[in-house]
């Protein structure tokens, strides 16, 4: 009935809320306090920095590295992988990120700054190993950071992987959760054929996201996909309780309705789309059909009336025709058909209708000129003999 996926661009988007750390990492992590050289260098281009003077820092750190090559401190490096990434040279930045790490690998900062700069290079395994590991080494387990991880492995094409990642983040902290991170597993898990999955655990959290709108449409969404149509019209009902649904909701909610045979609530809301999208083929189609399941003849009437404004089409006067006939108006009915013949002189159903037709008005020269023409069809040829040999017989 409905597909739903998030676009891959979505993942692509998430990640531009990865920040960024330009300061640098605690002295007395890795207890390398380097030389007086060094913190006086270190000292300068604080102070560099501090005055917006990017350029002058980079180069006062790029000339002490050429000139004191066993002065080396991680500090610089990580200055220098900043400063690189500040300007867009990303390889450079990567590379002083990893001398950085040779120096000091205890440190998150440098690990996350380096996971940002393999993911700008699409280097995505990368991204996701140094991720992890500043995850590993945060002292506060940041779940954003954890999240940004499970997207460079969905990336890395690790989605078993980010998938446990984004159960585990999303039970283990819920209160943190935002919502475009639910939606995420849930498109993961669809992505994944794991319906069944998602289902389950977006249960099970029940309790901790139950005020919130997107949680309503996600498990619709899963019970759509389960063919679960019922229970699928049901959340989108709780949803529409917290605000008017949109026009994509609105329309799935019909669709829904309409697929559990409840044809009349479904016709208000695609009456409802239809006061917005007045052209729209599809809708006065299904208005159509929810007002004769519904058994309300005038109101289908009424509603292709506004459809033939739109558009005219053979199905369309078909319909028209029919319920004029069943609702005993044959005259009517009979110039709905010659209408439709207008459109499609082949259709042989319309000059059987009109046949129909004919005969309830007791017009039989009529009825037997249309029900010859009726029996030249293959479908309609046993019904229209049959008819005429009636007629002949009486």
């Amino acid at each position: 009935m409905h597909r739903f996926y998030l676009r891959d661009g979505l993942y692509l988007s998430l990640f531009v809320g990865l920040l960024f750390l330009p300061c640098k990492p605690a002295l007395g992590v890795c207890e390398q306090h380097g030389s007086l050289k060094v913190v006086r260098l270190l000292e300068q281009v604080d102070q560099e920095l501090s005055a917006n003077q990017p350029l002058a820092a980079q180069q006062r750190l790029e000339l002490f590295k050429l000139k004191y090559a066993d002065e080396q401190h991680y500090l610089i490096d990580y200055h220098l992988g900043n400063l690189y990434s500040r300007s867009g040279q990303l390889e450079k930045a990567l590379s002083a990120y990893d001398a950085a790490l040779s120096g000091c690998d205890q440190e998150p900062g440098i690990w996350q700054n380096r996971g940002k700069i393999a993911w700008d290079l699409k280097r995505y395994p990368v991204a996701a190993d140094s991720l992890s590991r500043a995850y590993e080494l945060d002292l506060n387990k940041e779940p954003s950071l954890l999240f940004h991880t499970a997207i460079a492995r969905i990336y890395a094409d690790q989605k078993d992987v980010a998938l446990n990642l984004l159960e585990y983040l999303i039970g283990d902290v819920p209160e943190a959760v935002q919502d475009i991170w639910l939606e995420t597993y849930t498109n993961l898990c669809l992505e994944l054929k794991q319906t069944d999955r998602a289902l389950k655990h977006l249960t099970h959290w029940h309790r901790h996201f139950e005020t919130r709108k997107v949680f309503w449409r996600l498990l619709a969404i899963l019970h759509v996909q389960l063919r679960q149509y019922e229970e699928g019209a049901a959340n989108l009902k709780v949803l529409a309780a917290f605000e008017p649904l949109n026009k994509t909701d609105k329309k799935l909610l019909a669709d829904l309705l309409l697929q559990v045979n409840i044809p009349l609530e479904a016709a208000e809301l695609y009456e409802e789309l239809l006061t917005e999208n007045p052209t729209e083929q599809q809708l006065h189609e299904q208005t159509i059909i929810c007002y004769r399941l519904g058994l309300q003849p005038q109101k289908a009437l009424d509603a292709i009336e506004r459809a033939l404004v739109v558009y005219r089409s053979v199905d369309l006067l078909q319909t028209q025709g029919e319920i004029f006939f069943d609702q005993g108006q044959y005259k009517q009915a009979f110039q709905v058909f010659e209408q439709l013949l207008q459109l499609d002189s082949d259709k042989g159903i319309a000059y059987l209708y009109q046949g129909y037709c004919a005969l309830r008005m007791e017009d039989l020269a009529l009825a037997r000129k249309v029900l010859t023409r009726a029996s030249s069809y293959k479908s309609e040829r046993k019904e229209a003999k049959r008819l005429l040999e009636w007629m002949n017989k009486g």
